[in-house]
């Protein structure tokens, strides 16, 4: 759960992130545990309520109530806890109290699209009144944008290079951790193409099978940060991601050329899998395509409090287009 945030007309300014889990677990276990955990970060320490209903997420779900990846389960499952979540997260880092109005925009998976009126209207009626670790929270909701993951660094490219979008077709490969998706803007018109389960997790599987890992998402860091060559990888973890890689990749290059419109002659690549596999996809794909990592941006460093650097930039980039469409209608009235 990653999230760009900031105050009324955004006098401040501050990013967050939660680990992935949600669990549900008797209000009792939940509140006994602030006076433990009252001097940690709120993403530390979130739990959420609603209608007699409580849910622990991040980094509490995972250490404190066996929380573990929910991959086979929509986003959308447990969207609006996290979302909950996230806005209590925002009344501590932003202080912003017990009672204040918001307005959203939601990174969805492009195949979870279609539940996204039902998600908007969810979060406005249980955002009004919950409960979290301070309290009581009332947060009126007056809007909830829900876009496809890899929508903000559309809004990026479009920022970068107007010219280039409105007068050609330029596909953007968003490969995350859970899913793989292509866009493609057709003269600056945003279409989503194809979207499959071929994320870093699928690599992570391959290479959990192989080390009879019954946690895979334990190995996901330290995959990652041993890179293609895997070299700071021991012996055997080396030998079973070197086994893995060329299976999972095979897929995901097959994907990949079978679902990029032939129209495309520019290719941007983004979200944190595509930095693992960076010398890979430039050597198969730069002969076809002028490729562009990123959206030729970086996140700014004061924004990077968590070290989430690129796996950051969508959502940063929904947030300067809503900034800038949001100070367009306050200058126009």
């Amino acid at each position: 759960m990653k999230s760009v945030m900031s105050s009324f007309k955004g006098a401040k300014l501050t990013s967050s992130y939660m680990e992935p889990y949600a669990v549900s677990v008797p209000h009792s276990s939940a509140a006994e545990l602030q006076v433990s955990l009252k001097l940690s970060d709120p993403e530390n320490c979130c739990w959420v309520g609603w209608n007699g209903q409580y849910v622990a997420l991040g980094y509490l779900a995972g250490t404190h109530f066996l929380g573990k990846e929910r991959l086979a389960e929509a986003k959308v499952a447990t969207a609006v806890y996290k979302v909950l979540g996230m806005l209590w997260v925002a009344s501590e880092r932003l202080q912003l109290g017990s009672q204040f109005d918001a307005s959203l925009s939601l990174l969805l998976p492009a195949n979870e699209m279609h539940s996204k009126l039902a998600l908007a209207e969810r979060i406005k009626e249980v955002a009004k009144n919950f409960v979290a670790p301070t309290g009581e929270i009332q947060v009126n909701v007056s809007t909830v944008r829900c876009l496809p993951e890899g929508a903000g660094i559309f809004y990026l490219l479009a920022a970068r290079m107007p010219n280039e979008l409105r007068k050609s077709d330029i596909a953007i490969a968003m490969l995350g951790y859970r899913n793989a998706s292509i866009l493609v803007s057709r003269r600056g018109t945003l279409e989503v193409i194809s979207t499959s389960n071929l994320g870093f997790h699928a690599l992570i599987r391959e290479v959990s099978k192989r080390t009879n890992n019954t946690y895979p998402e334990e190995l996901v860091s330290v995959v990652a940060a041993g890179g293609w060559a895997g070299n700071k990888l021991s012996f055997e973890l080396s030998a079973a991601v070197k086994e893995a890689q060329p299976l999972y990749f095979g897929v995901l290059e097959n994907w990949l050329k079978n679902s990029i419109p032939k129209s495309c002659k520019q290719l941007v690549f983004c979200g944190a899998t595509d930095d693992y596999f960076k010398l890979k996809l430039e050597e198969t794909f730069v002969t076809n395509f002028k490729l562009i990592w990123h959206a030729g941006e970086s996140l700014p460093h004061s924004l990077d409090g968590f070290e989430l650097g690129n796996r950051l930039l969508d959502a940063y980039g929904i947030y300067l287009a809503e900034t800038a469409v949001a100070g367009e209608l306050s200058v126009n009235r």
